[in-house]
């Protein structure tokens, strides 16, 4: 191939001087100047390609004229190839038509035997007839099965109809989102066409993004505190809602133990009931006995007495005589005996009402006891089961709060990490943006070069046009190749005219093949470039996602923290009230108690008295049996009030935590809103 001097471009001198001049620049600086030695290299080989290309140019023009010369004798030889064809073709053509003549009286032959066969067939036809009235009834008989199978064919067939509408819908929804995808596609389009006013405005939006971004860690540092704080309200309301929940089964389990204890009290009090009426029923008959036998001994004495008396009687009556003169001293002595048997008789009766009274208070008494001893036993019982649970409590809470701690300090950890990752991610974002407008600003420069060559190139291209010659006459070829024959000997010397051809398909041919090969470098080194700032854009969105699920995380447990905490205060007013009411109930009890004891000694002295009197037990017993049926219905109707009292405090706490959760679902949203905003901001 031959070659030819190409003149250089002076603008590209001149950019390379600038470029060199920048270089040398940046070095005295101290910064870095691989991008301009990059430009300066690239600048460089597109030089040598445009002289490549020139040169090729001129190698074509002068090819052009070599084939020229070649034309003229072309179209002989054209000619008779063209006369050799026809010839060929026309005889070709003759044998095709004997051929088709042979093709044609065959047919006719075939047609003939055809009709033949048709008559024959019309005489099988006839006989057939027969066979096919016979064969009717079979017919009928699979016109039914096939019937049947109709209906069976329908019934698929209607199911086939719903599987198609599903399959329509199906399609339909396929259909759907293939739009929705291009849809996605034209919008990816646009935002691939507007990505070039956004990176323009990409500077700006980054400083606003700064100021943002500082105005964000502001108020990421005030929610880290009020973080802290509220972490600190979850841990006590915590710790609170642990102590209520503990109490809360605890109460459960007082309930059930009171139902149980309940029943065991019924039952003890039946059988202290049947065990009473024994030892009453045993007491009387004692009694009965003892008055027995004192009566009998009474009797023999009034016997004793009675004889005693009437010998005194006779020694009276001799001294009767004596003491008729002392008679009326005797009246005034009798009377005023009379009068002392009345006022002590009276004394008596008042002795007896005040007794009887005393026996009724004493049963009371007794029955108070009775009722402060059970309330004592389940006091002490309810004192022990809450001094345990206080225990079981105190070491709960010491392992919540460690808990507790541990996940806090797992927390703070997660935050400071995640802030490091933020700020790398930040450090990150500036390198990637930085090293993109670097890079857009080199991919700017590289194209421009690129479409100034190029149109230096068609310019070239279009006055090459111009100059080549129009017509084919040898001696004006001669004549416009002269002024470029010295610069083609001073390269070296044109190939024959039978390989210029060749070389010029080949020069073609390798140009276009090194374009497309740069071209696809430039297209593997854009996607290079923007595959980082997709993958950080990515790693970004992870992180957000990341950020906003633990800002979810935090905001239900403040949530829970705050319902426990509310809780916990509800259940330790209830809870302390409760205790107060015990303690005076206890303090009562003591007090009733101690009296009772001190009145015992006393009671007991006076009811040993009255126990001789068969009448006053009878009625003892009645109203001791009415007592202690008062006081059974007393004791139900005192279970009944607490157990309506649980409910009413059951269904408190559930209003309660239905408000609660209200407050939650609200404080959910406020969250949700206030991480909109932040997500926004951020988007901003």
């Amino acid at each position: 191939m031959a070659s030819c001097l190409v003149p250089e471009f002076p603008a590209v001198l001149v950019a390379l001087e600038h470029l060199e001049e920048l270089n040398r620049q940046l070095r005295e600086d101290g910064e870095a100047s691989i991008l301009l030695s990059d430009i300066a290299a690239a600048v460089s080989q597109l030089e040598a390609d445009r002289r490549a290309a020139h040169e090729h140019l001129e190698v074509e023009t002068i090819e052009n004229g070599k084939l020229r010369h070649q034309v003229s004798g072309v179209h002989e030889r054209l000619r008779r190839e063209v006369t050799a064809h026809a010839a060929a073709a026309r005889a070709a053509h003759a044998e095709e038509m004997e051929t088709l003549r042979k093709d044609l009286s065959t047919a006719s032959e075939l047609h003939q035997q055809a009709a033949a066969k048709l008559l024959e067939v019309l005489i099988h036809s006839k006989e057939l007839q027969a066979e096919q009235e016979a064969r009717r009834s079979d017919l009928e008989e699979v016109v039914a099965t096939f019937n049947d199978l109709l209906v069976q064919k329908q019934s698929r067939q209607v199911k086939l109809k719903q599987s198609s509408q599903l399959m329509e819908e199906l399609r339909s929804s396929i259909t759907a989102a293939e739009q929705e995808l291009q849809t996605l596609q034209e919008s990816m389009s646009l935002e691939r066409e507007a990505f070039p006013k956004l990176k323009a405005r990409l500077p700006r939006q980054v400083e606003e993004i700064q100021e943002e971004t500082d105005q964000q860690v502001e108020a990421v540092n005030t929610r880290n505190q009020e973080l802290d704080r509220v972490n600190k309200q979850k841990e006590e309301a915590q710790r609170n809602l642990e102590e209520l929940d503990a109490h809360v089964a605890q109460l459960e389990s007082n309930v059930a133990r009171l139902k149980s204890s309940r029943q065991q009290c019924e039952q003890q009090l039946e059988d202290e009931t049947r065990i009473h009426q024994e030892l009453m029923e045993q007491n009387l008959k004692k009694e009965l006995d003892d008055l027995k036998e004192v009566f009998s001994r009474t009797i023999y004495r009034l016997q004793d007495r009675m004889a005693a008396v009437e010998a005194k009687i006779v020694v009276c009556r001799a001294a009767m005589v004596l003491h008729r003169e002392s008679l009326p001293q005797m009246e005034e002595i009798y009377k005023r005996r009379q009068a002392e048997e009345n006022d002590g008789k009276a004394e008596l009766l008042r002795v007896s009402q005040r007794l009887k009274r005393l026996k009724l208070q004493l049963d009371q008494s007794t029955a108070a006891i009775v009722q402060r001893h059970h309330e004592i036993r389940l006091m002490d019982r309810q004192v022990k089961e809450l001094q345990e649970t206080e225990a079981v409590n105190g070491r709960l809470l010491k392992k919540n709060k460690e808990k507790l701690l541990s996940s806090v300090h797992a927390e703070r950890k997660n935050v400071s990490g995640l802030e490091d990752e933020v700020k790398q991610l930040r450090r990150q974002l500036e390198e990637e943006t930085r090293r993109q407008e670097e890079h857009v600003e080199k991919m700017k420069a590289d194209v421009s070069d690129n479409v100034r060559r190029y149109e230096e190139l068609l310019q070239e291209k279009a006055a090459l046009h111009q100059r080549q010659p129009q017509s084919a006459d040898p001696q004006i070829l001669k004549s416009l190749s002269r002024p470029t024959g010295g610069g083609v000997q001073t390269r070296g010397e044109c190939p024959p005219p039978e390989h210029s051809g060749e070389n010029h398909w080949r020069l073609r041919a390798s140009a276009r093949t090194s374009e497309r090969s740069r071209g696809r470098r430039w297209r593997r080194k854009t996607r290079s470039q923007l595959l980082p700032k997709e993958d950080t854009k990515a790693e970004l969105e992870e992180a957000r996602a990341r950020h906003m699920e633990l800002l979810e995380e935090q905001a239900s447990a403040l949530r829970t923290v705050e319902v426990s905490v509310y809780d916990s205060s509800v259940k330790l007013e209830q809870v302390s009230a409760e205790n107060r009411r015990l303690r005076l109930c206890i303090q009562q009890m003591t007090e009733d108690v101690r009296g009772a004891v001190e009145n015992k000694d006393r009671y007991e002295w006076e009811t040993q008295k009255f126990r001789r009197n068969q009448k006053a037990l009878r009625k003892r017993l009645q109203e001791a049996f009415e007592e202690d049926r008062l006081l059974v219905q007393d004791h139900q109707s005192g279970d009944g009030v607490l157990l309506t009292s649980m409910k009413s405090l059951v269904e408190q706490l559930k209003n309660r935590k239905q408000q609660l959760l209200h407050f939650s679902t609200l404080l959910h949203r406020q969250m949700l809103d206030f991480s909109k905003r932040l997500g926004e901001k951020t988007d901003c």
